[in-house]
């Protein structure tokens, strides 16, 4: 996909599940990373489960793995 590429910090938040469903819903978008503090119950489930929409991306707490 050449469209823009996103990547969420906050994936479990009520604005970081918005813009993750947001994301898997558009055509032109991609989700990227998935990032969330440590200890929050989603790190390590794929982030579109949390929209009910799996999407094969891992919601982690490392930034740096995360934007490169």
């Amino acid at each position: 996909m050449s469209g823009v590429k996103i990547a969420v910090v906050g994936a479990n938040g009520r604005m970081g599940r918005m813009i993750i469903e947001s994301t898997l819903k558009d055509g032109e978008a991609s989700l990227v990373a998935a990032i969330d503090q440590p200890g929050t119950p989603a790190i390590g489930k794929d982030a579109g489960e949390l929209v009910g929409m799996p999407c094969g991306v891992q919601v982690s707490t490392d930034l740096e793995a995360g934007i490169a």
